[in-house]
């Protein structure tokens, strides 16, 4: 019986955990994959960009500030600002995202939607990055019928 609870709790454990894998590092962005497990927290310190993969509840709470609740649903893309803080999962199961930390100060060049297809939608742009939404149709013919949609993220250089 308490070998039996024991395990129980290293499950419990791994279920409610904050997993952020490094995926790409270079001199100007840290590219994460993460997951918050129900109540798991992530220190972030931005500014970053995230895309989120899974709806759910999260809490943010910037150093010295008051926390927010938001939801968030698959697809949902922000930006956050240079600001040191946490994210806590307050839902009852884990959220998936993606988030790029950008380390440079940015860049002042914009581009605007100039020569886009109209299957890229542009989310936003400022100093560090702009972010597409693309949605691809199937092609005449091919037997999907299934939209494939990407999220886009170009880092800006300094001037």
């Amino acid at each position: 019986m308490r070998t039996r609870a024991t395990v129980l709790a290293c499950f419990v454990g791994i279920a409610t955990a904050a997993v952020q894998t490094e995926k790409l590092r270079n001199e100007k962005v840290i590219a994460f994959d993460c997951t918050l497990g129900p109540g798991a927290t992530l220190n972030i310190k931005g500014p970053s960009v995230t895309v989120y993969f899974q709806e759910g509840s999260i809490e943010i709470t910037p150093q010295g500030g008051k926390p927010q609740k938001v939801t968030v649903k698959p697809g949902d893309t922000v930006f956050r600002p240079a600001q040191a803080g946490v994210v806590k999962n307050t839902g009852s199961s884990e959220i998936h995202f993606a988030r790029v930390d950008f380390l440079g100060p940015g860049g002042s060049e914009t581009w605007g939607t100039t020569g886009l297809s109209p299957h890229y939608k542009l989310l936003f742009e400022n100093s560090y990055t702009r972010v597409y939404d693309i949605r691809i149709p199937p092609e005449p013919g091919n037997r999907s019928t299934r939209t494939r949609t990407a999220w886009w993220s170009a880092c800006r250089a300094p001037n």
